[in-house]
């Protein structure tokens, strides 16, 4: 048996009793309310659409109010908390705008040995127990009650003394009434001794401060644009005096890691060209771990590294290397702190002596770069804005980097020439609030700028057949193949391989399978991804007949939309003794290419049970990722060699978009309407 705080809920409109409080320990309470619905908790719900401001106060009033609606989602997801107990709030009503604010104290030493932090925009969920419940708010046949209030709150400012530390709050939300309200008991004045409170600390992630500061920090609309690449740039800016900062320097950003990693690799072709990848904070600390911040990207370590072929390039290598004059010093520190005894504490004077030392050794060596790599968030930490003299910026894939994620680089470093690199009609900006990517936080600046891109044409990568949909289906049949590409020369099992022989090297394997739902999230993917077990078995076999022609399995790349079917099919592979084969979702094959790709769309359902005109509704749940026709794209576009679709051919064709791919493979004779049929 468990105790619960209950709370009056809505469920399609009608009200009903939902937990708020879940008494885990005696010790310990979980607010499910915030981890439900973070947004109401912590944010407010806007109603305009930025891009419809006519000013930008406006304009920079509602992208905050929109990133607040992220940040909060983010921030609760991470589930990277402090629990403090035993604090006393003063409250004080501001009567003329109804809201309440809190100032509450706690020692610097307390927070510094905990490695608590404290930053304005972070959040905070307050819990008094054994407040008194007025008669009022009670049915006439109970007596006065005492339970567990519960507000959302948020960090206002934060006043760090050398003994205390002073943080201000405001409330956000309450369970109380329509607007936020305090107990008559916390807040009365004739109290002897105020009520104490538990305090869970919910920080705002460092990638959506950089947004909002971004978003905060804009002054003007103008851009000058370009279209240089980096190394035509760099070499531009030997011509450029330097300025109080150094020598002139290009910062070339992308999206995520893996895009500015790719680009990284680019650079490193060119002769002579000195370049230096930033990584963020959390990476690291992750490659250098620091005792006292034993708290730090719990959650990120595992998704974020150092990508091996560029360690010669990261910057906290480089500033431990040789050439750097403070890396015999920061290598010492290192060592001091692997060879440190359990318990042992390092004094405050050293750790900021170690700070300072990593920050003059950034700014030392960030200056001796041409062009300077880093993530568009990672281009909004201090160093680079602060030591780099940055003239260019190129944002790369920047049809995945929504609009204030563009902003970073450009507010923060203030360059004189920008360069947007990317496809919107690929993948879009990731966005996990719905509400705020109606209100336009999914569109990239470069699809806001759309009718001023200049489009490349040319395309060096698919042989043309595989070209020929995506030329058609999303660029209006402008893309051109290369020469290069229609030279390639053919091996001689190509020919029989596919269907239409080797001068159509794309097939259609029909595939009636059974979807099964994940009903929990787990390591294999998240709740509601879904695997198809025929199609599984159909990847594997086809995957292992391109093995036995000669294909290497570095050449071969297996994609689905759905992370369940992934390990699947690395788990079948696996059994088959073969692990080199990569295996991806849709989304982080963005930016990889491979000679064979294999697609498994996995949604299928029985020919009775599909709708002869399907609404909008029905394919949505029904074939749910697979009307994402950016990714739809993204996964047409990634073969050069040869490309294999599998899939219920039935089910796909109630999309408008699949159904003209259907029609084109079954016009060049490569759709097979049975998979086993299909026998390369």
């Amino acid at each position: 048996m468990v105790e619960v705080k209950l709370m009056a809920g809505f469920e399609r409109g009608i009200p009903e009793p939902k937990i708020q409080l879940f008494n885990l320990t005696p010790e310990l309470d979980i607010c499910l309310e915030h981890r439900s619905d973070p947004v109401t908790c912590f944010s407010q719900l806007p109603n305009k659409k930025p891009r419809d401001a006519e000013d930008i106060p406006t304009y920079q009033e509602r992208w905050l109010a929109v990133l607040s609606m992220e940040s909060a989602s983010n921030a609760v997801s991470e589930d990277d908390t402090f629990i403090i107990r035993n604090v006393s709030i003063d409250w004080k009503f501001v009567s003329d705008k109804q809201i309440y604010n809190g100032v509450f104290q706690l020692p610097t030493d307390f927070c510094e040995d905990r490695s608590i932090r404290f930053n304005p925009s972070d959040y905070l969920c307050v819990r008094y127990s054994g407040i008194d419940i007025p008669h009022k708010n009670l049915s006439q046949n109970r007596s006065e009650v005492k339970c567990t209030w519960i507000g959302h709150c948020y960090i206002r400012n934060v006043k760090v003394k050398e003994v205390q530390m002073e943080i201000g709050i405001r409330l956000n939300q309450s369970g109380i009434g329509k607007s936020p309200t305090l107990p008559h008991s916390v807040i009365s004045t004739k109290l002897k001794k105020k009520p104490l409170c538990i305090l869970e600390l919910i920080p705002q992630g460092e990638s959506d401060k950089r947004l909002e500061r971004s978003v905060k920090g804009l002054r003007t609309g103008k851009s000058v644009t370009g279209a240089q690449l980096a190394y035509y740039f760099s070499e531009m800016n030997t011509q450029i005096p330097p300025t109080g900062k150094g020598q002139p320097q290009v910062l070339y950003c992308g999206p995520s890691n893996k895009s500015v990693d790719v680009v990284a690799g680019y650079l490193k072709k060119f002769p002579g060209l000195s370049i230096v990848r930033v990584y963020s904070e959390t990476i690291e600390k992750k490659d250098f771990p620091l005792p006292w911040e034993k708290n730090v990207g719990k959650k990120a370590d595992i998704l974020t590294s150092t990508d091996p072929d560029h360690v010669n390039i990261a910057l906290h290598y480089l500033i431990r290397t040789g050439d750097n004059s403070k890396s015999t010093e920061i290598c010492k520190f290192d060592r001091d702190f692997r060879q440190l005894k359990p318990g042992e504490v390092i004094p405050k004077e050293k750790r900021k002596l170690y700070h300072q030392l990593i920050n003059s050794a950034k700014e030392e060596e960030l200056k001796k770069y041409k062009i300077i790599l880093a993530t568009c968030n990672s281009a909004g930490s201090k160093f680079i804005p602060e030591y780099c003299s940055i003239i260019q910026c190129i944002i790369d894939e920047a049809g995945m980097c929504s609009e204030p994620e563009s902003l970073i680089p450009l507010v923060m470093c203030s360059p004189y020439q920008v360069v947007l690199i990317g496809d919107h009609k690929q993948l879009r900006p990731i966005i996990k609030e719905k509400h705020a990517e109606d209100l336009g936080m999914g569109i990239s600046l470069l699809e806001r700028y759309e009718a001023k891109t200049m489009m490349l044409t040319i395309q060096y990568r698919m042989h043309q057949k595989i070209c020929e949909f995506p030329s058609n289906a999303f660029y209006d049949k402008k893309l051109v193949t290369d020469d290069s590409v229609k030279n390639r020369k053919i091996k001689n099992w190509e020919t029989n391989f596919w269907p239409a022989g080797s001068s159509c090297p794309t097939v259609f394997c029909h595939v009636y399978g059974k979807e099964e739902t994940l009903t929990v999230n787990s390591s294999e993917g998240g709740e509601q991804s879904k695997r198809n077990p025929q199609e599984v078995y159909h990847v594997v076999r086809i995957a292992c007949k391109l093995l036995d022609k000669g294909v290497k399995p570095k050449d071969i790349l297996i994609l689905s939309q759905y992370r369940l079917q992934c390990q699947r099919i690395r788990d079948d592979l696996k059994v088959c003794g073969i692990e080199k084969v990569q295996v991806s979702t849709v989304v982080l094959s963005q930016g990889s290419e491979r000679d064979y790709v294999i697609m498994s769309t996995v949604r299928s359902l029985p020919r009775v049970e599909i709708e002869k005109r399907p609404s909008i509704r029905w394919m949505k749940m029904n074939l749910g990722f697979i009307t994402d026709e950016n990714q739809m794209n993204v996964a047409l576009t990634r073969a050069k060699k040869g490309l294999i679709l599998i899939g219920n051919q039935y089910l796909l064709k109630t999309h408008p978009k699949w159904k003209e791919l259907l029609q084109m493979c079954r016009q060049n004779k490569c759709l097979v309407d049975h998979a086993s049929d299909f026998k390369p």
